[in-house]
């Protein structure tokens, strides 16, 4: 890996660096404690324990952090918190499109929603909190996670719930380990590697974990673990720098994959196509473009949303298809910039949450853009859908999660819409 720089690309586990003005946190990679070698048969020094049960999910980074140096200062005191000294109370708001909001102690890394729609795990940098959304209410912090949360995912029946955390001692590494939500206890280390996993994705049968990281001459990598087996498998194509972000197709034939990186005050990005079954690459859609925020698939698998910057350098949603990677109609998206995306479970809507915090939905049918009220005071740089899609779930830098009710959020966007034509 190379030394922190401003020419290396963003992960969630890196080294803090100042917020450019206007614009979200930028990040760098980190430099790893200890030596670490991905090769295409496994990891030198990696410990992988087969997974029992099928996992869904994602992390997705967030706040530009050094795990090595957080770790260090919190074991001398210096931030020492503990995983339990956090906010539980539901914070009182005003917004009638708003179910509940639900705080976090740090700015949030990953979220995820279980498949009945009954849990929500928000993970961050003192852990992972598990709380009930039927009603709102928490119920849990995991105990014995390390810290520095990357990601969270649950499995299919939601019994299961896996956790991506760093520890530093004896040696840096990155631990996955996975949970029983029916009786939280002591987890179970299902991985632990020497190297960054900056995200992760979980196959839909759940029998495969889709791994995004760098290998040590900085190449972003995509790897695949076999959950029942241990067997890892690292693809031969790479990226520029960390993998930051990846993306899974409902039928699990195509992964995406993306990374960007700033090289004389230009961010550029890049994205890739991997077919899921022969793990080649099929294509680098997106010639140009700069700085990739988030990556979705469409749930009927044949379109690929990425959050991203022009090649002159205005935020836009671009639109690829996703066997070919041949590109399709952007969104016309207000000049904004865009931190996040989901597509609702029935593939109506395209939410989109905004770095001024703004929560707007694309109705794919009709074409048009609805801008819910305003609430969030940071980017709101996480979003997920509940199962039956009448939820939309917003992390924002604001340190809150939001739980908008979808159907009068589409009311009152339209309202607005209809209001703002007739003046």
């Amino acid at each position: 890996m190379r030394a922190p720089g401003a020419e290396h690309g963003p992960g969630p586990i890196a080294v803090a660096q100042n917020p450019r003005p206007g614009g979200s946190s930028s990040m760098i990679g980190l430099k790893r404690r200890s030596p670490g070698d991905l090769r295409r048969s496994g990891l030198e020094g990696v410990t992988a324990v087969a997974l029992i049960g099928s996992l869904a999910g994602c992390g997705r980074p967030v706040e530009p952090i050094d795990p090595v140096a957080a770790i260090d200062a919190a074991a001398a005191g210096e931030e020492a918190v503990l995983a339990t000294d956090r906010p539980t109370a539901l914070i009182a708001e005003s917004v009638p499109e708003i179910r509940a909001v639900l705080p976090t102690a740090p700015q949030p890394s990953s979220l995820a929603v279980s498949a009945d729609g009954r849990l929500l795990a928000v993970g961050d940098k003192r852990g992972v909190a598990l709380w009930d959304l039927e009603p709102p209410a928490h119920r849990a912090t995991l105990q014995g996670q390390p810290a520095l949360v990357s990601a969270v995912a649950f499995d299919p029946s939601g019994r299961t719930l896996a956790t991506v955390g760093y520890e530093s001692s004896p040696e840096f590494a990155a631990v996955l380990m996975r949970w029983d939500t029916g009786a939280l206890g002591t987890g179970r280390v299902v991985l632990k590697s020497p190297d960054q996993i900056a995200t992760m994705r979980f196959s839909p049968d759940g029998s495969t974990l889709v791994l995004g990281t760098e290998d040590e001459e900085d190449a972003g990598r995509v790897a695949f673990l076999d959950v029942e087996s241990g067997e890892l498998e690292v693809l031969g194509a790479t990226l520029k720098t960390t993998v930051s972000r990846l993306a899974v197709a409902p039928a699990g034939d195509r992964v995406a994959a993306s990374s960007w990186r700033t090289v004389n005050y230009s961010d550029q990005g890049e994205l890739v196509l991997f077919d899921s079954s022969s793990k080649e690459e099929v294509a680098r859609p997106g010639s140009g473009i700069g700085r990739i925020n988030d990556l979705a698939f469409s749930p009927d698998g044949t379109t690929l949303a990425v959050a991203c910057q022009r090649p002159g350098g205005e935020w836009t949603v671009l639109r690829f298809d996703a066997a070919t990677g041949a590109a399709r109609e952007p969104v016309d998206t207000p000049s904004v910039e865009v931190s996040s995306l989901a597509f609702s479970p029935d593939g109506s809507l395209l939410a989109m949450g905004a770095h001024d915090g703004a929560i707007r939905l694309l109705e794919l049918g009709s074409g048009a853009m609805l801008q819910g009220p305003s609430y969030h005071r940071g980017a709101a740089v996480l979003l997920a859908f509940s199962p039956d899609g009448r939820t939309l779930l917003s992390a924002a830098l604001d340190r809150q999660v939001a739980l908008w009710d979808v159907p009068l959020l589409q009311k009152t966007g339209r309202a607005g819409a209809s209001a703002a034509g007739k003046e």
